[in-house]
């Protein structure tokens, strides 16, 4: 929870001197999300995958100088990753929303991000027959790369990809989920909020 409160102490400044320089965009953009996991059952490894799943991310790219870019952004993934499930028992990540800076270079009509931010992930134990279930919200960390095509003025195709080391245990299986991948494509729409010098 504190590592939280940093992060958000160190995103605040960042959002408040986006909107002071002049040359910035608002973006709002629609994935289609896939998450790729990691699970531990016994001594034998599993790759739960969850595909086409729906995603959103909002948020502002600014120019720092030249071809330098950073945005800031906001986002909600809806993973629906089953990473395990026995008999009646079922362990699912099943949401991800979170912030992240992306730091990248502008080419042409393409541009490439690096992405650090960090997750609120969602997850669950339930059982079918009972109804019980055990909620966890927990935090991790990430990081990852997105290309992005500005094909037009106000709209845009991207390409991402994010990683998480994010170990936890189910409380009703035998599981334990090591890591995650969300692999993410996206249509967006973005706003030119420049200022005038």
């Amino acid at each position: 929870m504190r590592f939280a409160a940093l992060v958000l102490a160190c995103l605040w400044p960042c959002a408040l001197w986006s909107q002071s320089q002049t040359t910035h965009q608002f973006y709002v953009d629609l994935h289609s999300v896939s998450t790729v996991g990691l699970a531990e059952e016994g001594s034998s490894e599993t790759t739960p995958h969850s595909l086409n799943k729906f995603g959103i991310t909002c948020g502002n790219e600014f120019t720092l100088r030249g071809p330098l870019r950073l945005a800031l952004e906001f986002y909600y993934y809806d993973n629906k990753l089953v990473v395990a499930e026995e008999g009646d028992d079922r362990f699912e990540l099943h949401q991800c929303l979170g912030a992240n800076l992306k730091p990248g270079l502008s080419y042409g009509t393409f541009k490439t991000f690096a992405i650090a931010g960090i997750n609120a992930v969602y997850l669950f134990d339930k059982n079918e027959r009972s109804g019980s279930q055990v909620d966890r919200f927990d935090e991790s960390l990430f990081w990852g790369v997105e290309q992005q095509c500005q094909v037009t003025k106000n709209l845009r195709v991207s390409l991402g990809v994010v990683h998480s080391k994010f170990e936890r245990s189910s409380f009703y299986t035998s599981s334990t989920l090591e890591h995650f991948r969300i692999f993410k494509l996206g249509l967006g729409c973005t706003i030119d909020a420049s200022k005038d010098p």
